[in-house]
């Protein structure tokens, strides 16, 4: 609807206080802008909204989260403005997506984002215009000609040009153009349909994000008494959401921006995606546990594992979790932190914290325990050489059993990528790409080396 005539606004004196310095201004007390805090335009006037639905949150490891909210317009036939606010501060402009689900045929023809609550965006927006200084109570009013944070303020004043770098307080006109003082979304639409419109907008938050916390206690007769698995989400985003439907990303969605800034390329392999069966409540500036698995008497094993790459020169006491149904697991679990306890007459006591990697269903959940003392292992390099201008390194490890039982070592080595075993002592599988597994049962005092050549590839 085109509006006729010239509205008369009236100015809105807005007092920021701002204590300290601020780039090159040695002083300054305060800025008074007389603004607006929205215009409307001849061609399309302005239609606030109400969020309907609960909104949806995709929250990703390394602090990001894609968030689609609904929101009811009202909008006359034609081309309408809609101002869209309560949106979080760290919102990344050039990822919103807004679809409007009333109207097939309306057109989206264009998306503004205004946020203006610092001093540079302020005297950005009246660049050529008039504004007063007051320095030492006395008013100065000059044409402002150019700003920055180490120049300071250059006006004009009649035939003469004024340098400032330190003043009490600035009076900004009230004709600056969309002066926005919290995070807002203006959006024009064309609709071919009139009334009642419900719009979808999708958009990128930073500042939010997970993580996974495993407390285990451990019980009698190699069981885990209690399993719990809690996400951790951190909301530093700038919005509270009061309600929310919530899933959780087991990876980082960084690389993939890196790739594109399209929501259309988010597909790859996925270690886990945790949808939470409640609605939950996000506030700002707030950490929050919710649980996402609970099991008791999981069975576990031990193992002793010689991994050099992981453990350097010790064997480790490995308790190992079938994560299965039959074991009250079967669901994929994510890289996380991990808390294990264990009764001791009735006092319970922290025994072991650690970092667990992902665990898929029907795999074995590695969680190393402690440094076995009765094994001595040694890894080194015994050569290297070049045979044809191939390279090949020669690895030698040493075990010994100091105690008194037979014990069962699983030895992991992590064979560069392309590097091939041409020659070992002892046969071995490989487990995955780029590690091979030996196992070695050792008597009492017993000592066992393994011998084992790699080829990696040609010399350039």
């Amino acid at each position: 609807m085109r509006i006729k005539g010239i509205l008369k606004l009236t100015a809105l004196i807005v007092v920021i206080a701002l204590a300290g310095s601020y780039a090159a201004y040695n002083v300054y007390r305060f800025i008074t802008p007389q603004v607006p805090l929205a215009p409307i335009e001849e061609i399309t006037k302005i239609i606030t909204h109400k969020e309907v639905k609960t909104p949806e949150l995709t929250i990703y490891r390394d602090g990001y989260a894609i968030v689609k909210e609904y929101r009811e317009v009202i909008v006359s036939l034609g081309v309408n403005e809609v101002k869209i606010t309560n949106l979080p501060k760290t919102i990344d402009f050039e990822n919103i997506v807004i679809e409007d689900s009333t109207d097939a045929r309306a057109e989206i023809i264009e998306v503004s984002y205004c946020y203006d609550v610092n001093l540079e965006n302020l005297l950005e927006k009246v660049l050529g215009n008039s504004i007063t200084v007051v320095i030492d109570k006395v008013n100065v009013t000059g044409q402002l000609i150019s700003y920055s944070p180490s120049e300071g303020l250059i006006l004009k004043i009649g035939e003469n040009i004024l340098v400032l770098k330190s003043f009490d307080k600035l009076i900004i006109p009230s004709n600056i153009t969309y002066l926005e003082v919290k995070p807002t979304i203006l959006c024009k639409i064309n609709a071919t349909v009139a009334g009642k419109h419900e719009l979808e907008i999708s958009y990128l938050i930073k500042n939010i994000s997970w993580y996974a916390n495993y407390v285990l206690v451990l019980g009698e007769e190699n069981k885990v008494k209690d399993f719990k698995l809690w996400a951790v989400v951190n909301n530093h985003a700038g919005k509270e959401y009061k309600l929310a439907k919530v899933t959780l990303m087991d990876y980082n969605l960084h690389p993939i921006l890196n790739q594109s800034k399209s929501f259309g390329n988010l597909e790859r392999s996925i270690h886990g995606i945790y949808k939470l069966k409640e609605e939950i409540e996000i506030p700002h500036s707030f950490t929050k546990q919710i649980l996402l698995h609970a099991a008791n008497n999981v069975s576990y094993s031990k193992e002793y594992v010689a991994d050099w790459e992981e453990y350097g020169n010790t064997v480790q006491i490995v308790l190992l979790l079938n994560n299965s149904v039959e074991n009250n697991l079967g669901i994929t679990l994510p890289k996380g932190s991990l808390k294990l306890f264990k009764e001791d007459n009735g006092v319970l006591q922290l025994i072991k914290v650690c970092y667990v990697n992902s665990t898929e269903k029907g795999e074995l959940m590695k969680i190393p325990l402690k440094e076995a003392q009765n094994i001595m292992f040694n890894r080194r390099q015994c050569s290297c050489k070049v045979i044809n201008g191939t390279k090949i390194v020669t690895y030698e490890l040493k075990l010994k059993n100091l105690g008194e039982k037979d014990t069962n070592i699983v030895v992991l080595e992590h064979v560069c990528e392309g590097g091939e075993v041409i020659n070992a002592t002892h046969r071995f599988t490989k487990t995955s790409v780029g590690i091979i597994e030996f196992h070695v049962n050792l008597k009492p005092h017993q000592e066992e080396v393994i011998v084992y050549e790699v080829m990696k590839g040609k010399v350039r």
